[in-house]
């Protein structure tokens, strides 16, 4: 198979996967997964679907209204300590740095990543799922693999301080 025949291929490939995640987007803008005990994700899953629909938008000719729908409907979602699983579960610092990153690509305006992560930062640098190991166990530590999306968050928005405390706390891990 030649070159052109490959990128053909991909190109098409990415298309039809661009093209089903799109169609898969609920009328509220929502991409929902998961039925787990407390409910379906929403937050998560729509920032994380936003974020790869937003890179194959270049090859796949992507409307930008199915990616400002979803970025509207995270915005109304918001909640002041940032966003979670869903509505009904507290908010957690990889759902709130999935929905940062994604809305740092839409350029939606007026949400500080700083603000909103920084409770969910030890002093060690690294970030923890939730802010209280009381309330929340082992997913109130420092986990190494939530950092690394705190980080990029933080990155998106050109916070050079908090991205420096990060990227040495996940080296030194």
């Amino acid at each position: 198979m030649s070159v052109t025949e490959t990128h053909s291929r991909v190109l098409n490939s990415i298309t039809a996967a661009a093209s089903f995640l799109a169609a898969s987007q609920d009328r509220a803008g929502f991409w929902r997964d998961y039925l787990l005990p407390p409910g379906r994700a929403e937050a998560w899953t729509t920032a994380y679907v936003g974020c790869a629909l937003h890179r194959a938008a270049e090859y796949a000719g992507l409307a930008q209204t199915t990616l400002r729908h979803a970025a509207d409907a995270l915005v109304a979602i918001q909640r002041p300590e940032g966003w979670g699983y869903n509505r009904k579960t507290a908010c957690d610092a990889d759902s709130t740095s999935w929905v940062l990153r994604f809305l740092a690509l839409v350029r939606a305006e007026g949400i500080s990543g700083a603000d909103l992560l920084a409770p969910y930062l030890a002093p060690t640098g690294r970030a923890r799922s939730f802010k209280s190991v009381r309330q929340f166990g082992r997913w109130g530590m420092e986990h190494d693999e939530v950092t690394p999306v705190a980080g990029l968050a933080l990155l998106a928005e050109h916070r050079d301080e908090l991205v420096s405390r990060l990227r040495g706390a996940v080296l030194n891990a």
